[in-house]
């Protein structure tokens, strides 16, 4: 009686062992990630990391936050690593005219170190030089932990040349576009597609934009009006011609994108026009009778034809903290994304988690900036440049073109 008590007890007790594993699977499975705090050099060193994963609008990421000094450093990650808790090992440390933080994960450095000063943070790479003791200190560090080689001067190959455009080895998963005097080129693992799109030279198209994964511009052959706007596909480079429902001037201007769609006001006539490139239509939405409408900081609203006729761009909302920056811009969820911005031709960038802390990017030559993921791109004299948290600042592209000709866009899209 006494063992078959004994074994329905073990029986018992595999079966709630199993039932609880269960459930810590399906809870781990199902989870949308974690906030943990750990502590570095007696409680000196601060992280918190948050874990977001199978969140609505987000990317799966990890956002750390790293105090020390009185000072918080921000690094975003949108990678996949062994450990799911606690995957900062160590921090390296700095403090001098710059004070520095590089985390240590697998091992490894995955980011270039930070540093802060005056208010703003730069990746290590953009302060070379700068000073001569924290050069030093950077150099010292173990090359198989933190390769300075790698961050300051990149791992580009030998380049090749497109058609008298150099092309430097850059994320393979992407594609760009660049237009040219007849169309665009489109650059894709190292090959070059010219689409044409006009009969003569085009030196300057106000009316087009990279809008997705599409290319939009008015038919520039024709004179004083057109009815014909041409898409590209940059992902594919296919073409196709829409027809507006009525001849557009070219007094026109692009008031702004939301949701993908293109929104276009013509003032001669004074109708406003919406493109979905995706879809490949036009329509006609606005007018002196129906009112032309309006985005205004995540809400639409409607204006007159005399207000539009004087150029009203639609207003973007963005964080009071950035308010004083030019060109304000947001990729990404509200726990996975960026704000990028410019002052006095340079580009920074704050994560979503925190706006307040600044970034330094890089140089920047005009306020063209395109976002894939966690990847910016963006322009400065000749070149295209891409900087992603994982692999630093990298130069993409070099091109005479783009430093003589103001008029040139480019677009970059996720295969």
């Amino acid at each position: 009686m006494f063992m078959k008590k004994k074994k329905k007890i073990i029986r018992l007790g595999i079966t709630l062992l199993f039932i609880i594993l269960i459930v810590m699977c399906l809870i781990r499975f199902y989870s949308k990630g974690h906030i943990e705090t750990y502590y570095f050099e007696d409680k000196e060193i601060e992280v918190k990391e948050t874990y977001t994963r199978k969140e609505k609008k987000e990317f799966d990421n990890y956002y750390v936050e790293i105090t020390y000094n009185k000072k918080v450093f921000a690094f975003q990650f949108l990678h996949k690593f062994k450990e799911k808790r606690r995957i900062v090992e160590d921090v390296i440390h700095y403090d001098g005219e710059y004070s520095c933080v590089l985390p240590i994960i697998e091992g490894e450095a995955k980011t270039d170190m930070l540093c802060y000063k005056d208010g703003v943070y730069y990746p290590y790479a953009s302060i070379v030089g700068k000073e001569k003791e924290l050069d030093k200190f950077a150099n010292d560090i173990s090359n198989d932990i933190y390769d300075t080689e790698y961050w300051v001067k990149g791992y580009d190959k030998d380049s090749i040349n497109l058609n008298g455009i150099e092309v430097h080895e850059h994320n393979s998963d992407h594609v760009i576009a660049i237009t040219n005097l007849s169309g665009i080129y489109i650059i894709d693992d190292g090959k070059l597609d010219n689409v044409e799109l006009f009969s003569k030279d085009q030196y300057e198209r106000n009316l087009s934009a990279f809008v997705d994964d599409y290319y939009i511009c008015a038919d520039y052959d024709s004179k004083n009006q057109f009815r014909e706007f041409y898409i590209v596909d940059i992902t594919s480079g296919k073409k196709k011609t829409i027809k507006a429902p009525n001849y557009v001037s070219f007094d026109s201007y692009i008031q702004g994108v939301v949701d993908n769609m293109l929104y276009i006001y013509d003032r001669d006539n004074e109708k406003q026009y919406k493109i979905d490139p995706a879809e490949g239509s036009i329509k006609e939405i606005g007018n002196s009778k129906k009112k032309i409408q309006y985005y205004n900081n995540g809400d639409w609203d409607k204006i007159s034809v005399t207000k539009a006729n004087k150029k009203e761009y639609f207003e973007y909302e963005i964080p009071k903290e950035l308010s004083k920056f030019d060109n304000v811009k947001h990729i990404g969820g509200e726990k996975s994304g960026y704000y990028y911005f410019t002052m006095n031709n340079k580009l920074f960038r704050s994560p979503s988690m925190n706006v307040k802390l600044k970034t330094f990017i890089g140089d920047i030559s005009d306020e063209q900036i395109m976002m894939v993921d966690d990847y910016v791109y963006f322009k400065y004299e000749d070149k295209i440049y891409c900087y992603q948290e994982e692999s630093g600042l990298r130069e993409v592209i070099k091109y005479d073109e783009i430093y003589f000709n103001s008029n040139i866009l480019f677009g970059v899209t996720r295969k």
